[in-house]
């Protein structure tokens, strides 16, 4: 049997209108049910207790994310050296499960609310935890941090769903739980460094090394630098490599609390204002 052209076409149209209409429905009813996008008040123990409901065991947890009081030392410059010019552009790397990057988050949408976080981090398994990326989307989704944060891989405007519906809505949108807005983010790197970098990755110190010849383009002239395990009983060779930054001229060091060490970059004469979308 033969079918004109335009009534395939209608019935097309009409299939795939009712496959929308079922990720809406689906889209809306998982945000309803995880709280998706009212975003709890943030705290590193709510974090915790966040992550150790989904399954963490919570000393894997603790011992792999930086502790409340060094952040709160990091806070303290956060305030009096990016308090006062305007949303903050930031880049964290090294996510483990997302407690550092969900705090910086909150903590620099607190000065600005324009401000955004970019992360690089490989996913890869650590410390026993697969996947772990899964869980640092489920935390920065559950205290309603996502918009802010450009984690690379992420949506070009908000959250949609995809097609496995054998899975009930809230876990659907919170398997799928990703960067959002990430468009406007990037748009946001036009003519900009960023102006806070804090380094919590990869602790080969060779490796370290190369990261921080390519951080250096990217960090602004006044921006903070923040390396975190700079512990000489522990990590020596990281210890070292900030005693050598701190000791040149491109940094002054701003302090250390035995766990992170912070530098300043300073301004340099006559250098042109790199973006990070420029070619490495």
């Amino acid at each position: 049997m033969v079918l004109p052209g335009g009534f395939t076409e209608l019935r097309r149209r009409r299939g795939r209108a009712h496959v929308l209409a079922a990720r809406d429905r689906k889209l809306a009813e998982g945000a309803a049910t995880l709280g998706a996008g009212g975003g709890s008040e943030f705290s590193v123990e709510g974090a915790v207790r966040f992550l150790t409901a989904r399954g963490l065991d919570e000393p894997t947890v603790r011992e792999g994310s930086i502790p409340q009081e060094s952040l709160d030392y990091v806070h303290t410059f956060l305030r009096s050296e990016l308090g006062e010019a305007g949303p903050v552009l930031a880049l964290h790397i090294g996510n483990f499960v997302g407690v550092s990057l969900a705090w910086l988050t909150d903590a620099l949408r607190s000065l600005s609310p324009g401000s955004r976080v970019f992360s690089i981090d490989p996913d890869i398994t650590h410390r026993a935890v697969e996947r772990p990326a899964t869980h640092v989307f489920a935390l920065l989704g559950h205290f309603g941090l996502l918009e802010s944060n450009v984690v690379i891989s992420g949506y070009t405007l908000e959250q949609g769903v995809g097609d496995d519906n054998a899975l009930e809505p809230a876990r659907a949108v919170e398997a799928e739980q990703r960067s959002e807005q990430v468009l406007r983010s990037l748009g946001d790197l036009a003519s900009r460094r960023f102006r806070l970098i804090l380094i919590d990755g990869n602790h080969d110190a060779r490796y370290l090394e190369r990261e921080l010849e390519q951080v250096r383009r990217l960090l602004s002239p006044g921006g903070l630098l923040v390396l975190d395990d700079v512990d000489e009983a522990t990590w020596d060779l990281v210890a070292a490599i900030f005693d050598r930054l701190a000791g040149e001229g491109d940094f002054e060091e701003l302090g250390r609390d035995g766990r992170l060490g912070i530098l300043q970059a300073r301004p340099q004469a006559g250098t042109r204002q790199a973006s990070p979308l420029d070619a490495p």
